[in-house]
């Protein structure tokens, strides 16, 4: 098996991945909006697996939150239901400190050469 033939049969499995762990420039099929270089790719990947886990807890929270609302009104005397632009702002909140937890250091992590790093270790 030739070197060609193996390169295109990666690049067919695995089209953005292949490319960016080659460090090839993405093609024309590749999305207009898809980052181009491979720091960029590393950073928005890590921080989308950053932020994906909180916004899935912030969004099953808040719709638990606003339907036990009632619920706990009802049930407890003097207790009083605090508005719902509390809740959004202190999920908004918590999602913007998760965005500059994971940015900050995915971004330091882009700017080390990946050479350096393991002669480091």
């Amino acid at each position: 098996m030739t070197r060609g033939v193996k390169s295109r049969e990666l690049d067919a499995a695995f089209p953005r991945v292949y490319r960016v762990s080659c460090h090839a420039q993405p093609d024309a099929r590749a999305s207009p909006h898809a980052p181009h270089s491979p720091a960029i790719f590393s950073v928005v990947m890590v921080v989308g697996n950053g932020v994906k886990p909180v916004a899935i807890g912030l969004v099953v929270g808040l719709s638990r939150a606003f339907g036990l609302t009632r619920y706990v009104t009802a049930m407890l005397y003097g207790v009083k239901v605090s508005g719902a632009l509390t809740s959004v702002t202190v999920a908004l909140v918590l999602l913007a400190v998760v965005v500059l937890a994971t940015y900050i250091p995915a971004r330091r992590a882009a700017r080390v050469d990946p050479v350096v790093a393991l002669r480091y270790e």
